[in-house]
């Protein structure tokens, strides 16, 4: 994924501030502060240290946004960005380019892990829901019985961990099988799926 300490600030930063000057100067302050922890490679540092400035200096808003990456498919993290609160695109940045855990990040924002996880996982269910291809989910019988014992929602709920494979090979494969009794939460996995790659693929 990404191969440096560096490269995830580069791309964090930009992410966090779509406004290409502010988010040169602010990729540049902190690595001056901290090359020596940029240089060892110390992720959760950094992101602490990302996290601290989030709180004291706000994205200027702009027409321009996002520039440095133009050539880039970025529609989804667009509409992410709008739609989410700050706390939310911090996580997002945190789990998905830091590759931090809930319990990580969750006291660098002063949040329980459950209260963080659950705003990771909005802004992945919000961003599938208005997706067209989950609109023709009408008629779905959410009480279906299964030999197995697994529900709908255990599945719904544990989709977003089971596209990072941040779960333990027994939920890894219960979802999976899931996914087999519940073909309308394949669709919402490729979409999951395609908001995680397109990060990871910038």
């Amino acid at each position: 994924m990404f191969t440096s300490t560096d490269s995830r600030l580069w791309l964090a930063v930009h992410l966090l501030y779509p406004h290409a000057s502010q988010a040169f100067d602010i990729y540049q302050g902190i690595v001056q502060q901290s090359e020596s922890l940029i240089n060892q490679n110390k992720k959760e540092a950094i992101f602490a240290k990302l996290v601290q400035v989030m709180e004291r200096i706000p994205p200027v808003s702009s027409n321009l946004a996002f520039q440095e990456f133009e050539f880039d498919q970025i529609d989804q993290w667009k509409v992410i960005y709008k739609n989410s609160q700050k706390n939310q695109l911090v996580i997002f940045v945190g789990v998905l380019i830091f590759e931090m855990k809930m319990l990580e990040i969750a006291p660098l924002l002063k949040l329980s892990p459950d209260k963080a996880q659950f705003l990771f996982h909005q802004v992945f269910k919000k961003l599938a829901q208005n997706s067209s291809k989950l609109k023709y989910n009408e008629q779905l019988n959410f009480k279906k019985q299964n030999d197995l014992k697994i529900s709908y929602l255990y599945t719904y709920e544990n989709l977003i961990e089971y596209c990072l494979g941040l779960l333990s090979e027994e939920d890894h494969e219960k979802v999976r099988a899931g996914l087999e009794l519940y073909p309308i939460l394949q669709v919402t996995k490729e979409e999951y799926s395609r908001i995680i790659n397109q990060i990871q693929n910038l």
